[in-house]
């Protein structure tokens, strides 16, 4: 449960971007932003509710994409910590899978989609002709993932 001593995390789910702050300063935002006029000290609960319901309207100070929002960390609480996003659909890979595969660059939905032979949804084109670039698996002992343009084969 967080407490008005919790830190919050601000942090974009497309890039690497995160900002720590306070409670007080959310509140602060929140309030700049026209969510909260008549409560005197809001709830944390209530401000990270908030906070998440105007996810659609925050644009992310680093890469400008909308629906960075807020999370309450409690200092004294050793935890996993953040994971990071996925290279692919942006969604957080979870620290836990992070510790298993530190070299992991996408989500346990996207990796089983590229485990079974099909295609990420990405933004990479081929740099020579602009066709979207295709996984593909590479045996040669051990199996081994790489992207080749179907166009140029580059």
């Amino acid at each position: 449960m967080p407490s008005s001593r919790s830190i919050i995390r601000w942090f974009c789910p497309y890039c690497s971007w995160q900002e720590d702050g306070t409670v007080a300063e959310l509140d602060s935002k929140l309030r700049s932003l026209g969510m909260i006029k008549r409560e005197e000290e809001a709830d944390v609960a209530l401000l990270l509710e908030l906070a998440r319901i105007k996810k659609p309207d925050l644009r992310c100070p680093n890469c400008r994409k909308v629906g960075y929002t807020a999370e309450a960390i409690d200092p004294s609480e050793d935890g996993w910590g953040r994971g990071k996003p996925c290279a692919n659909c942006g969604t957080e890979i979870p620290a836990e899978r992070l510790e298993l595969f530190p070299d992991q660059d996408l989500c346990a939905k996207c990796q089983g989609k590229v485990d079974n032979g099909g295609q990420l949804s990405g933004d990479d084109y081929c740099q020579h002709c602009g066709t979207p670039m295709v996984v593909k698996v590479r045996r040669d002992g051990v199996s081994r993932y790489q992207q080749i343009c179907p166009n140029c084969r580059r």
